[in-house]
């Protein structure tokens, strides 16, 4: 009896394995019948008279969803993902989505990449460059959506969403800090990295050009979006962005609050109003600075005016059109006070109000070299000086404590002992200071004494550098990759 069952049982084992056997043959004759329409369709990308092959292609997920589909471009002569840096040669990077990303997500996600992969002095001077082609994304990208990084020798990178031209840039390393989001350090995967630099498994590389190929942009989706005109050339726009304030009560007996502004646009402004004068329109942070010839006569208005000695007393309102030099400070007679009678005041009185007369005095002062610093660096800045933008920190400093741990990365002797290889992805999240609040193993390698072995080395290196400031955050998480093998 039980010899039958297991008869049976065999017999129905053996027939699903010649299913899955027919399985993959008829896959085979499907990838081999549509094999030579596919790689005609993606060698068919022709620019400006150069023919262009695939060289690599791979797929971006986050959190196991299938995000974007890349693909890399380039002549045929060029066999190695290296030689895509050399600036002679016309090459095309392409994105073509899967699902729904936010126009938020897709900003932050390059500007983070270029500053994960690329040195800060490559891409501190063209960060006005990759705010510009960041602010191109203003709508949420959909299944379809294609975005062409396209360069040219002779004219620079050109950058279009669908079949619409958005932008410009001729600087060419430009491109090549692009390149590196892809082929540097820290890829979107290991997984994708293999792809896109051509070494999928045939099977592989034909399941994802099918899948590249179903992927159909709507041609002028984003053509509202398109600016008039598509230049190479910066064009200085505004940021309407409120500089942050610090307030300061520097008499407390008075109980009266003085904002000291961190930037000279602000601090002008407030000046401005609190002497409600009539003065000529001012256009630009340059015109306003324009007007005040002698900056530290203004600093030394904005002291006298953070002092604790602003009883009933006013300022003449001071002409900002002409140097501050030709318009000595001068007080005027007293404001009638409208306040009840003052008590009394008797020697305790004084010798607590001189204290905190010097102590608010020195906080007014250290506010103000800080005001001047800024304003320092303001006049004397140009084009090229660096721009803040918290999406390039972020990555600069995910960057920096990923450097951090590959630096300290050592194959644990335990592993080695027993032969153990693996590739592991550990969580780090650390606190202002650098200190290690959570360390976990988000994939853990198959062997115990790794796993163990890479903990103990992360802890081992901390404290971390700390966050930076301008982030105004108390954590920060990060995802770093780990891999150890024997053979390289």
């Amino acid at each position: 009896m039980l010899s039958f069952f297991s008869h049976i049982k065999l017999t129905i084992s053996k027939i699903f394995d010649s299913i899955k056997l027919f399985k993959l043959l008829l896959g085979t004759l499907f990838l081999t019948s549509i094999l030579p329409t596919n790689i005609i369709a993606l060698e068919s990308n022709n620019l400006n008279g150069t023919t262009l092959n695939l060289l690599g292609i791979a797929i971006h997920s986050e959190l196991r969803n299938e995000i974007y589909i890349g693909a890399m471009f380039a002549p045929a002569e060029v066999d190695n993902y290296k030689s895509l840096y050399d600036t002679s040669i016309t090459k095309n990077m392409s994105l073509r989505f899967i699902q729904g990303y936010s126009k938020r997500k897709i900003a932050r996600l390059w500007k983070q990449r270029i500053a994960m992969n690329n040195e800060k002095s490559k891409w501190q001077p063209l960060t006005k460059d990759i705010i510009r082609f960041a602010k191109i994304f203003k709508r949420t990208m959909q299944a379809g959506d294609e975005i062409k990084l396209i360069y040219i020798p002779s004219e620079g990178t050109k950058i279009y969403l669908n079949t619409s031209l958005f932008l410009v840039i001729k600087n060419p390393e430009f491109y090549t800090i692009l390149l590196n989001t892809w082929y540097g350090k820290v890829p979107p995967s290991k997984l994708f990295k293999t792809g896109i630099i051509g070494e999928n498994t045939d099977y592989l590389q034909q399941k994802i050009i099918t899948q590249y190929e179903s992927l159909i942009s709507v041609p002028g989706r984003f053509d509202k979006d398109r600016p008039k005109t598509v230049s190479s050339k910066r064009v200085n726009t505004a940021i309407n962005k409120k500089a942050p304030v610090i307030k300061e009560t520097v008499n407390k007996t008075s109980n009266k609050n003085i904002v000291i502004a961190k930037s000279v646009s602000s601090a002008t402004k407030s000046l401005i109003e609190g002497f409600k004068t009539q003065l000529p329109k001012i256009v630009t942070r340059k015109e306003k600075i324009s007007y005040v010839a002698d900056k530290k006569a203004l600093f030394k208005i904005n002291l006298e005016l953070s002092d604790s000695n602003l009883d009933n007393t006013t300022l003449k309102p001071i002409d900002l059109s002409e140097p501050l030099s030709k318009h000595p400070i001068t007080k005027t007679n007293k404001i009638p006070s409208k306040s009840p009678p003052q008590p009394q005041v008797t020697k305790e009185t004084i010798d607590n109000t001189s204290k905190s007369n010097t102590k608010n005095t020195r906080v007014a002062l250290a506010k103000t070299i800080e005001v001047e610093d800024f304003a320092n660096n303001l006049e004397n800045s140009s084009e090229s000086d660096e721009v803040i933008d918290n999406d390039l920190i972020r990555g600069a400093y995910t960057r920096e404590l990923i450097n951090t741990v590959k630096k300290n990365q050592k194959y644990p002797k335990k592993a080695i002992q027993k032969g153990h290889e693996g590739n592991l992805l550990i969580s780090l999240t650390v606190n202002a200071i650098g200190e290690i609040v959570n360390l976990a193993l988000i994939q853990r390698s198959g062997s115990r004494y790794l796993d163990i072995g890479v903990l103990r080395q992360v802890r081992e290196i901390e404290p971390f550098p700390p966050i930076p400031g301008s982030l105004n955050i108390e954590s920060f998480e990060v995802e770093i990759p780990m891999n150890f093998s024997f053979t390289k």
